[in-house]
């Protein structure tokens, strides 16, 4: 049984996501000698490469040699991210959507025809596979009549590497001149006001903490440094894009800010929470209540919400690590109870 998978998307995923995904599906696949494991995709980073170049099940193949593979056998099934894929038709297709379509930054025409295709991939997709029960519950919601199609599975998250304290160090020298920080990813829109959250706790406390924005988009971080000029405590403010974050930065973290996020980050929550960093959640994200233990939901929009939180997580260490634990026991009882949900479950056998 031949597994193709596809990297490339037209969803806005970041590469570095996507990627994690596709590695924990070859993990998966490539523990079981029936599978025969084919990436497909086009200017991979070389450290993927070098992954899939150490498991002897794994090939990697150009889009159009893929698209002669197609034709030659029927034996193989596709796992695609958000792109259509031609001579394929007759091969069944699994559609693991990262990201929905109506979360886009683009233009009206833009949105409307990615709108289009992602109904098409929802069509035509044999199970339209859902991470986890927050993709599940969004993708129900957001497409009622696909309801039938969609697959619930658990896709084990990457092992975390283990870092020692000189690592850490080194990274949080690179990235905020060694003081400790939190990590924000939140939309451009909120930046000014969770700003202004911040100044009340650092006038409330002198401290040399930093706050380090995480964007999508270049130029939503070029937009973010503009804002920043002028700020009292703009020494302190560290703005990145995602395609910047290493996993030393999400161990070495104070804590992480999530707003406005969708499922698409939920692997590195996963990794975070490994590394027994606590995590603060806006209630707008509208997380299912199987997620709400992951960590600390509360309305990011009220008044000294946030400035609260950080005052609360900067004085009481004790209350940060009981946080951090209550994670942590989550993560292994959604491990321990998901784990029958297995990806290859619903990959037909021939």
């Amino acid at each position: 049984m031949r597994i193709c998978i596809h990297t490339r998307t037209s969803l806005p995923i970041d590469p570095v996501i996507l990627l994690d995904i596709v590695k924990a599906l070859v993990n998966v696949y490539s523990t079981h000698p029936q599978y025969e494991i084919v990436i497909v995709g086009l200017a991979l980073p070389a450290s993927f490469t070098s992954f899939c170049n150490e498991i002897e099940q794994v090939s990697i193949l150009t889009p159009n040699d893929a698209l002669v593979l197609y034709k030659e056998t029927k034996n193989s099934i596709i796992i695609h991210f958000g792109t259509t894929i031609k001579g394929a038709h007759q091969i069944p297709q699994l559609f693991i959507p990262l990201a929905l379509s109506n979360r886009l930054d683009h233009s009206f025409i833009q949105s409307y025809f990615l709108k289009k295709r992602f109904h098409q991939w929802m069509k035509k997709a044999s199970k339209v596979i859902c991470i986890n029960d927050w993709a599940f519950a969004h993708l129900k919601d957001q497409y009622p009549q696909y309801h039938l199609a969609l697959q619930r599975v658990y896709l084990p998250s990457l092992a975390v590497p283990a870092f020692e304290w000189q690592e850490l160090s080194k990274a949080q020298e690179n990235l905020t001149q060694g003081h400790n920080y939190f990590l924000c990813f939140a939309p451009l829109k909120r930046f000014t006001a969770i700003l202004k959250e911040f100044s009340i706790f650092k006038k409330w406390q002198q401290t040399t903490m930093h706050l380090v924005f995480v964007f999508d988009h270049p130029k939503d971080k070029e937009a973010a440094l503009l804002q920043l000029k002028g700020y009292k405590f703009n020494q302190d403010i560290n703005i990145v894009c995602t395609h910047d974050i290493c996993m030393e930065w999400l161990a070495a973290t104070y804590a992480i800010l999530w707003e406005d996020v969708a499922f698409t980050k939920s692997s590195w929550m996963y990794y975070a929470i490994e590394y027994e960093v606590p995590l603060l959640l806006d209630t707008a994200m509208n997380l299912p209540e199987t997620w709400l233990p992951a960590g600390e939901v509360f309305s990011f929009t009220e008044e000294q919400a946030l400035s609260n939180h950080f005052k609360l997580y900067y004085k009481d260490e004790i209350y940060r690590q009981t946080r951090a634990r209550m994670a942590t026991e989550w993560l292994l009882k959604l491990k321990e109870e998901h784990a029958h949900l297995s990806m290859l479950d619903i990959t037909p056998i021939q």
